[in-house]
C-alpha cells in the first residue's frame, strides 16, 4: 500500500508542475526525382507548395535555402541538379508572396557516392526565430 500511496503523490506532484514543450517539426522538405529525371512530379509538386504554404501562413519564413546534390567533376550531375533545383524555384517563386530570401546550393559529393542524388532538400528558418515567438512561454506566477 505505501508504494501506491508513493506513486500517488509522484503522479500529482508532476501533474501540478507548469511544463512547456515545443519542438519545431518540419523545418526541411525532401523533394524526390526519379533517376537522371528532371521532372517534378505532381505528388512531389503538391507536397512541396503544402509544405511551404503552411510555413508561410503559420509562423512564416525569414528565409530558405534549397540544396541538390550532385557529384564532383561530372557535369552532367551537375545539369541535373541545376535543372531541379529550376522546377524547383519555379513553385517556390510563385507562392513566395512575402519575397523572402531563397538561397539554391549545390552540395558537391565525392564520385564514389550515389546515394542521395535524386533528392533536392528544402529548408526554412521560420519568422517567429526572429523575434523569438516560436515557444511562447508560460506566464510566469
Amino acid at each position: 500500500m505505501p508504494r501506491v500511496g508513493a506513486f500517488v503523490l509522484a503522479v500529482s506532484l508532476c501533474l501540478s508542475i507548469p511544463v512547456s514543450a515545443c519542438s519545431l517539426g518540419r523545418l526541411q522538405h525532401d523533394v524526390d526525382f526519379e533517376p537522371l529525371s528532371t521532372a517534378l512530379g505532381v505528388d512531389e509538386a503538391k507536397a512541396l507548395a503544402e509544405w511551404f504554404i503552411d510555413w508561410r501562413d503559420g509562423l512564416g519564413v525569414e528565409y530558405a535555402i534549397v540544396v541538390a546534390k550532385s557529384v564532383r567533376g561530372e557535369p552532367r550531375s551537375l545539369d541535373l541538379a541545376t535543372l531541379r533545383m529550376r522546377g524547383i524555384a519555379r513553385i517556390l517563386d510563385a507562392l513566395n508572396t512575402d519575397n523572402v530570401k531563397i538561397t539554391y546550393a549545390d552540395s558537391f559529393m565525392s564520385s564514389g557516392i550515389r546515394h542521395g542524388l535524386g533528392t533536392v532538400t528544402i529548408a526554412v528558418q521560420p519568422g517567429c526565430a526572429k523575434t523569438d515567438t516560436c515557444c511562447p512561454q508560460p506566464p510566469a506566477k
